[in-house]
């Protein structure tokens, strides 16, 4: 099968547009693909988003973000703040489309995490390949999965730390990788108990709270903790539910 190029004038397609059905993370990844930049790189408000990717749909930015939540935990894009805008990158947009000779940026880069994210997604992908070519082989991709027997228990651990709960499966996955050793742990542990008192955490009953996946994946233990965050560690600790 040959490479297909899409054009944008899907965004505003009658015929499409008027297909019935909910919004799925798989429609807005499709849609995002038209909007990034040579980089992988586009803007993620939602706001945006919905103009943009779909200017002729009733979808609410309530909607977009949940999608976008979806498309992140499972690390098919990673978002960033610039100032009071958000950005987002497809970490293997590269290795599935033809790049033109010449780029140009239309975001600003990503931080140091997110490349870091954006690394060990090409990491998997290139695991993902060689477990299918060996299972093409009839031979066994990963004979050890878990070397480690106490992994499981440090998990539960960071799942019950963590505040926001969502895409256990994803997280347990990212966890896995990292594989962290008691030390690691206490610090994942002790970094999030003062996240979780820090305005950012705290804003609207926790909505910008990283997915769990997302923050193991941009190794957020080695954020650095504001100022604000440490005085409020005296301060009556945030009751979660």
């Amino acid at each position: 099968m040959p490479n297909r190029v899409i054009k944008e004038s899907i965004w505003t397609s009658p015929n499409l547009n008027n297909l019935p059905g909910p919004l799925t993370a798989e429609i807005l990844f499709y849609r995002l693909l038209l909007a990034v930049d040579d980089f992988g790189c586009c803007e993620c408000t939602t706001r945006v988003i919905k103009g943009k990717c779909f200017p002729l749909k009733d979808y609410t930015t309530e909607d977009i973000e949940k999608r976008l939540e979806e498309l992140e935990s499972a690390n098919l894009l990673y978002r960033w703040e610039n100032g009071a805008r958000q950005y987002c990158i497809f970490p293997t947009l590269g290795r599935h489309q033809r790049l033109r000779s010449f780029h140009q940026r239309k975001t600003p880069e990503p931080p140091e995490s997110i490349v870091s994210a954006c690394q060990q997604a090409l990491a998997d992908d290139d695991a993902c390949q060689q477990a299918l070519a060996s299972r093409a082989c009839g031979r066994d991709p990963n004979p050890n999965p878990n070397p480690n027997p106490n992994i499981y228990a440090r998990f539960e651990t960071f799942w019950e730390t963590y505040p926001k709960k969502k895409s256990k499966g994803q997280a347990e996955k990212a966890f896995r990788k990292i594989n962290p050793d008691e030390q690691l742990l206490a610090t994942m542990l002790a970094t999030i108990e003062r996240a979780k008192k820090s305005a950012d955490w705290l804003k609207e009953s926790g909505k910008y709270i990283p997915y769990p996946a997302t923050w193991l994946n941009a190794r957020g233990w080695e954020d650095e903790i504001s100022e604000e965050a440490r005085n409020e560690e005296e301060r009556e600790p945030h009751q979660w539910l």
